[in-house]
């Protein structure tokens, strides 16, 4: 299975369990709409954890996002510095 690299998990935000993003991608608010599967990927470990989107929106150059399963924001400071990575697949973007 191939996976793209959407960005990389900064630090946490807030006290709901929301992580700050800094993205690769172009296409936030396709690739965060809710109800989309994400994995968090560390790469020291070469683990990836699944996770649904619930919640999304901009902060500056940084992306917010809330992930059904991480509630604290203790929780979400375990993932700073991994990498937030999709299943790649060919046929989502028109040629062109």
């Amino acid at each position: 299975m191939e996976y793209l690299t959407l960005g990389t998990i900064v630090d946490s935000f807030g006290l709901e369990g929301a992580i700050k993003v800094y993205s690769t991608t172009n296409f936030q608010e396709y690739r965060y709409q809710k109800g989309n599967e994400v994995f968090l990927y560390n790469k020291n470990l070469d683990t990836r954890s699944r996770f649904l989107v619930k919640k999304f929106r901009r902060n500056g150059k940084l992306d917010i996002v809330y992930l059904e399963g991480i509630l604290t924001k203790e929780e979400a400071e375990k993932y700073k510095g991994y990498e937030v990575h999709v299943i790649k697949d060919r046929n989502e973007l028109e040629e062109g």
